[in-house]
């Protein structure tokens, strides 16, 4: 075989470039260091991940399943607006309050939790408001209440105040019926409106772009009909012309010419 390649430059050709994608297959990956395969070469993690063992890049860890929800929550009402999170610690208070801490913990590290403790990334929000228990648990955060000796309360931060609240079961029955919608917050109810109104602008607007249809169709149409009603006027017209012209044609044919009518008199 390769006797034969030697003869062939265009097999030999083939040969090296075989050879040189199979080389460029093992060592050609972008930060893949060859002296890693040595015998006795150290190999960490980011070498074993270009050999292809261990995770790949981009793909995902499995979740780790939340534990159960101790069934409680610090505020009567709460909703979440976008990535904005409104409570009421108490159902005396006049309107949720947006909230900028729980725990000694800001609102950042708490949606960071909730998303990548335990669960589905994109259930974050469940999580937070179902489970609030296990995000503090699975997160690593401190300073969730720990029920005994009276110790049921929780700081908060919000707007540029800060409060304490009370962890109860009561709270977290109201809050699995109502967080979903709004749980009577204004800022869900002006959520609520506007998007009544951007879907009616919608409505409007896709009235109107109808209304200009039919009419350019309309147009198209009476213009179309008015060019077909000439076209027909321009053919009868035409086939008026052609048969005057044979009928005349034929007139010229059957009379006598002047010719003729000297030669008849002559006679």
């Amino acid at each position: 075989w390769l006797k034969f390649c030697f003869y062939f430059p265009a097999m030999r050709r083939l040969l090296i470039f075989l050879c040189n994608y199979l080389a460029a297959g093992q060592y050609g990956r972008r930060g893949y260091d060859p002296r890693a395969d040595l015998p006795g070469a150290r190999r960490d993690a980011f070498d074993e991940q270009m050999r292809g063992a261990g995770p790949k890049p981009g793909q995902k860890k499995e979740a780790k399943d939340c534990p159960p929800s101790d069934g409680k929550f610090p505020f009567a009402a709460a909703t979440i607006i976008g990535g904005t999170i409104y409570v009421k610690a108490d159902e005396s208070d006049s309107d949720c309050v947006e909230l900028k801490s729980l725990g000694g913990h800001n609102m950042t590290a708490l949606q960071q939790a909730a998303k990548t403790a335990c669960g589905a990334p994109g259930e974050w929000k469940l999580k937070f408001m179902e489970s609030l228990s296990a995000v503090f648990e699975m997160g690593g955060l401190e300073n969730w209440p720990s029920f005994q000796e009276e110790d049921t309360r929780i700081a908060y931060g919000y707007n540029e105040s800060v409060g304490t609240t009370e962890v109860t079961d009561a709270k977290m029955k109201k809050i699995l019926e109502c967080w979903r919608y709004g749980c009577g917050c204004k800022q869900a109810e002006t959520q609520l409106w506007s998007k009544i109104t951007f879907v009616a602008g919608i409505v409007i607007a896709l009235a109107f772009i109808t209304k200009d249809w039919l009419q350019t169709q309309k147009r198209e149409k009476k213009k179309r009909s008015k060019e077909e009603k000439e076209a027909r006027k321009a053919d009868k017209a035409a086939k008026k012309e052609s048969k005057e012209k044979k009928k005349k044609a034929k007139d010229e044919c059957s009379s006598p010419t002047a010719a003729e009518e000297d030669s008849d008199k002559t006679k």
